[in-house]
């Protein structure tokens, strides 16, 4: 048999594998692992907000995605929403999946909560390029005994005269 450092020997070797029947299968699984393993580590973690002399800002997406869930908080869900955030073809795409009680009106609310998330990003962090809001309705809960919960916002006479 040749030795291991000629280049017979690893011809033969691979004439040897290209023949055996797990080999094809076994060569294309590695290959979709460096695919998956390439597409993972470059799927962005940081969006840049502003472009200066001095270099880059960018915010991190956990922290935007905190903020947007705290923002969403304001209007009472039954649980903390779950926020996931995507940049795709230069825009910021916003999914959110929360839970409501039954008696809240789903349409007000979602709106409520997708004008919130705009604000935020809009104001907060100067962010004009906003995508899609998705927000998916993962359950109903039945709301705990205790202290009314604003199921929708009051009428605007009411707002009005509660300012005088």
């Amino acid at each position: 048999m040749n030795a291991p450092s000629t280049p017979e020997f690893w011809t033969d070797l691979l004439n040897k594998l290209i023949f055996l029947p797990y080999f094809w299968a076994a060569l294309s699984f590695l290959f979709f692992i460096c695919v998956l393993v390439f597409l993972i580590k470059k799927r962005k973690r940081h969006i840049q907000l502003l472009t200066d002399s001095s270099g880059h800002v960018s915010v991190c997406t956990c922290a935007l995605a905190d903020l947007v869930r705290k923002s969403c908080n304001e209007l009472n869900p039954s649980s903390t929403p779950k926020v996931y955030i995507r940049q795709s073809n230069n825009r910021i795409n916003v999914k959110i999946r929360v839970k409501f009680y039954v008696n809240q009106n789903i349409g007000e609310l979602s709106t409520q909560m997708k004008s919130i998330v705009t604000k935020v990003l809009k104001e907060k962090l100067n962010i004009e390029n906003i995508g899609t809001i998705d927000v998916i309705v993962t359950g109903f809960v039945t709301p705990p005994s205790g202290p009314k919960l604003r199921t929708t916002p009051p009428p605007k006479e009411i707002q009005s005269q509660e300012l005088l």
